[in-house]
């Protein structure tokens, strides 16, 4: 009786806890049913859905002829969901027509997984693959992008390069890049638990915008003749680095802009992040004499100077605030011609003292020093031209001499480019044209005046002793026969921490063509070469050898103005040109214009070799024997042999290796020294192949 109670307190404790748990049961389900159904629903939906970025294709970047520079290459990632394979066959089947092997290798590698595999990533695929919704259940392709820059070299840090991502990194792919980037797509997909895609269970879809194209206004060939006689002047003299801008003084226009060393926009991250600048707008240097233009613009424009003026040149000595100035030679009275054409920085220091310091300022201002050019490139350093206000000592006649200010080899062009066109500091620009939606170019903006810096007259009578300098001056290794030339050197002594130094220079030249009616400029700068270091003897000369090569080169890119030549070079039609890689029809019609005679050997599309070498002189009725490629045939279609590169210019590798279907990649510049693989191995089209460069001028051209 007694423990009665006590059994019947437990019933009902053990009841309020039965009844407790399932309230609690039933609150949860109705707040998670009722309440949050909707928010854990889509929570779940979350899990099973994923959203995939659909990459844009970047717009590509061509040289003012439409020759393309950078441009995406569509590639493919492939792989094979083996859970989601319904047809093991069919899947085999076509992976050996996208990627090669062979239909048992394919069924075998299908069995050896459980989930989800790849099969290649980021390759080029033997044949075009089928639309998704055509593909057997289980596999999948994947569209992707890889920029690539086919001229390898050529121009690189003006291009600049871009990152994993695609997002421009340096030069114009960072300037322009939103413009080129264009606008990534999306699509929602399915997927299973573990995260893998499920085919066929896409969602919607949102396609991706491609980016606009550029088309700037370098010349390929302008530039890649550039860049070659480039470094070889700075090999041969055993220099630190080169410079050269080219430019159309009529608008501004930069035909080529080069530096070396330079590096292969498709592989940037194998060298030093110093050959990757662009040496025309970042590095700023003491020019010297070559900066002698701004003392006599202001001596003609407004210190009353003509050419009937003379001027002490003091036996080759003057005195300044705590030091004095020397020439070379030592002269006695000299022209005002005589002057600039010995570069005698005596003279011009008298002639600046008569100038003054506030126009002599005023002139360099004018020019453009100390200010950015304002060049649709990234990273332009503004140089530094000291204002009055800071000016001590012998600033006045170190101006005047080309020191004591810092400038670019971009602001020095500019300003000789002024000189050129009669007077105008014009804004240099390198994108010509955009491409807008409806895929119609639309001008980028044409030839804009930032000011006039001098009267015509004075540009005139300027071109006139800058041709004078060529002819019985300084410059005269930069001359070419035939050809009116107008220029000026400059040897610089480099300084250091201390002071001047011993043994370092910089030396350059800079000078346009045709003299009396001036289309083209080059300016050339060789930094720290060895001795011989005169601007006349490492500068000049470099500029004589493009000048030349341009004039002859089968697609003769100085055409514009060829018309305003009085003499043409001597015999440039018996000069052979470089027509490997070309089209026959094209190099045949090439010979014709030039009056050589040919001889087809083969019948494939393209120059392979030919006999005699590139830029061989000849004789009247030698015949040039022109080496036609051999013909795909049905058999060669996926597969190709490796040809023999060494020895070969990095430029006819990229061709040969682009006509072949491979992936090029280069290191070093000048000829091809090793390969990889190695030459008549057999691999799959869009195969890599490695090179290794390295130089080679025994040709003595």
């Amino acid at each position: 009786m007694n423990g009665a109670p006590l059994h019947s307190g437990r019933l009902r404790l053990m009841a309020l806890l039965f009844v407790a748990g399932w309230a609690i049961c039933v609150y949860r389900l109705t707040d998670i049913q009722l309440l949050q159904g909707s928010s854990y629903h889509d929570r779940a939906r979350q899990q099973h859905l994923q959203e995939q970025v659909l990459q844009s294709r970047r717009g590509d970047i061509t040289d003012r002829e439409g020759r393309v520079l950078a441009v995406d290459r569509l590639l493919h990632s492939v792989g094979v969901h083996s859970k989601y394979v319904t047809d093991a066959g069919a899947v085999a089947g076509a992976l050996t027509g996208l990627v090669g092997g062979t239909d048992e290798e394919w069924l075998a590698e299908i069995a050896s997984h459980d989930g989800y595999f790849y099969v290649a990533r980021k390759a080029y695929l033997l044949e075009e693959p089928p639309p998704t919704h055509e593909l057997p259940g289980g596999l999948e392709i994947t569209e992707v992008y890889r920029r690539t820059y086919p001229r390898l070299q050529t121009a690189a840090s003006v291009l600049g390069y871009t990152g994993i991502d695609g997002t421009g990194l340096e030069g114009l792919e960072l300037k322009y890049d939103d413009i080129l980037s264009g606008r990534a797509g999306h699509v929602v997909q399915q997927v299973d638990a573990l995260g893998a895609a499920i085919p066929g269970r896409e969602g919607a879809r949102e396609e991706p915008v491609q980016g606009r194209d550029l088309r700037l206004t370098l010349d390929a060939v302008i530039q890649e003749v550039l860049e070659e006689e480039l470094a070889r002047g700075v090999i041969e003299s055993d220099a630190a680095a080169g410079i050269a801008v080219a430019l159309d003084p009529e608008t501004g226009a930069v035909l080529a802009m080069a530096g070396w060393p330079t590096f292969d926009p498709n592989a940037p991250d194998e060298v030093d992040p110093s050959q990757r600048r662009n040496r025309a707008i970042t590095d700023p240097f003491e020019p010297g004499s070559v900066l002698k233009l701004v003392t006599f613009t202001s001596a003609i424009d407004v210190g009353g100077y003509t050419v009937a003026d003379t001027v002490d040149g003091g036996n080759g000595v003057i005195q300044v605030v705590g030091s004095e100035i020397r020439d070379e030679h030592q002269r006695g009275r000299m022209s005002l011609g005589e002057v600039l054409q010995y570069s005698s920085n005596v003279g011009t220091v008298k002639i600046a003292r008569h100038v003054g310091k506030n126009r002599l300022y005023r002139y360099a201002r004018d020019f453009g020093f100390g200010q950015a050019t304002g060049i649709d490139l990234p990273g332009e350093d503004p140089g530094l031209l000291r204002q009055l206000s800071d000016w001590y000592g012998p600033a006045l006649e170190s101006l005047s001499i080309g020191y004591g200010v810092s400038v670019t080899a971009l602001q020095i062009a500019a300003a000789y480019a002024a000189t050129a066109n009669g007077g105008r500091l014009l804004q240099p620009r390198l994108v010509d044209a955009i491409r807008d939606e409806k895929g119609r170019w639309r001008d980028a903006g044409g030839a804009e005046v930032i000011r006039r810096v001098m009267h015509e007259e004075t540009a005139h009578l300027l071109r006139d002793l800058l041709q004078e300098a060529v002819i019985a001056g300084t410059g005269k290794r930069a001359a070419v026969p035939g050809l009116q030339i107008a220029g000026k050197t400059g040897t610089a002594r480099k300084a250091g921490p201390y002071g001047y130094e011993i043994g370092r220079y910089i030396s350059s030249f800079c000078g346009f063509l045709p003299a009396d009616d001036p289309k083209f400029l080059l300016l050339v700068i060789i930094d720290e070469p060895a001795d011989p270091y005169y601007a006349s003897d490492v500068a000049a000369p470099i500029f004589a050898k493009t000048i030349q090569r341009l004039i002859c080169h089968p697609q003769d890119p100085l055409k514009g103005f060829r018309s305003s030549i009085h003499h043409v070079v001597a015999r440039p039609a018996l000069i052979v040109p470089d027509l490997r890689c070309w089209p026959a029809a094209e190099a045949g019609r090439a010979l014709n214009q030039r009056g050589l005679r040919m001889r087809f050997v083969g019948d494939g599309p393209n120059v392979l070799s030919q006999e005699p070498e590139p830029l061989s002189q000849v004789e009247e009725g030698v015949v040039v024997v022109l080496h036609l490629e051999v013909p795909d045939t049905p058999e060669s279609i996926s597969q190709v042999i490796i040809p023999d590169l060494e020895g070969r210019s990095l430029r006819e590798a990229a061709a040969e290796a682009s006509m072949l279907g491979l992936l090029l990649s280069a290191e070093g510049s000048g000829l091809v020294r090793r390969q990889t693989p190695a030459a008549g191995t057999r691999v799959n089209r869009g195969a890599s192949l490695r090179v290794m460069a390295g130089p080679d001028f025994g040709s003595g051209r």
